[in-house]
């Protein structure tokens, strides 16, 4: 691979961690409500697909089975975006851990392909479901599952994992508060996640949020998580390095912006 195009991505990746810790923070701290309405989750997985599918590591497969006939849920598209955005982020460090590290040659971990897998589906929640989860609640719902194969949570760390700040990553590669988040979006949907894992094996998130039970409300037309086209804005991009002033600059104009760049404070 060509070293520029490696730079390029770590730069893009490091642009989409500052944005999503800031909504993060900004989630976690309550500063954002949910806007609620009647919303349709396969569109937010579709999307949440392409931006993946142009970000994430090249050796991870990205795939999605969507139920045609899934349920509307009362719920807040960018919150939803938010959570499932998160998730697929824990996927993939899951993974990235194996192929950045002497784990790949060991038996244990290593393996043919390594993937990520959304999929969406009704369930009636069953007596099975009910026992494993105190919070799981009867009737109709519309579950999201997020799965991996990667390197698994270690039993001792699965009572701590949806913690404010806690992370088992490398300092700089984790904020801790990805699985927080998460994890109050999906409480204030009023829904639950179960959690299947095994070291060396995977895991599964399974998102169960409640079906939207009114049948005369009608949706014109499914909101969108991208924003529109700021057209006549500027955005200052100020970075030491030109690769990611570059792919800032365009980035940002693909998206409307008039965008000046600088390297450091003394160009300004």
């Amino acid at each position: 691979m060509d070293p520029q195009l490696e730079l390029i991505r770590e730069a893009k990746l490091a642009g989409n961690r500052a944005v999503n810790l800031t909504r993060q923070l900004l989630t976690f701290s309550r500063q954002t409500k949910p806007l609620f309405k009647p919303l349709k989750i396969n569109p937010i997985i579709e999307e949440l697909r392409t931006f993946l599918s142009e970000t994430i590591d090249r050796r991870i497969n990205l795939t999605t089975a969507l139920d045609e006939n899934l349920h509307m849920i009362n719920g807040d598209g960018s919150a939803i975006y938010q959570m499932l955005l998160n998730l697929c982020i824990n996927s993939r460090d899951a993974i990235v851990e194996i192929l950045n590290s002497t784990r790949c040659n060991d038996p244990k971990f290593a393996k043919t392909n390594y993937e990520i897998s959304i999929r969406s589906f009704n369930m009636d929640v069953p007596e099975a479901v009910m026992q494993k989860n105190s919070q799981a609640k009867p009737g109709p719902h519309v579950v999201v599952s997020v799965k991996d194969n990667g390197i698994g949570i270690k039993t001792e760390h699965l009572s701590r994992i949806f913690e404010p700040f806690f992370t088992t990553k490398e300092i700089g590669t984790g904020s801790g508060l990805g699985l927080s988040t998460v994890y109050g979006i999906v409480q204030q949907h009023h829904g639950w996640i179960d959690i299947t894992t095994q070291e060396g094996v995977g895991t599964t998130f399974d998102v169960y949020f409640p079906m939207l039970r009114s049948e005369t409300v009608t949706v014109t037309q499914q909101e969108k998580v991208t924003t529109k086209r700021p057209e006549g804005k500027t955005i200052f991009v100020v970075d030491d390095e030109q690769v990611i002033r570059n792919l800032g600059k365009r980035i940002l104009e693909r998206r409307g912006y008039e965008v000046l760049v600088a390297k450091d404070g003394d160009c300004l």
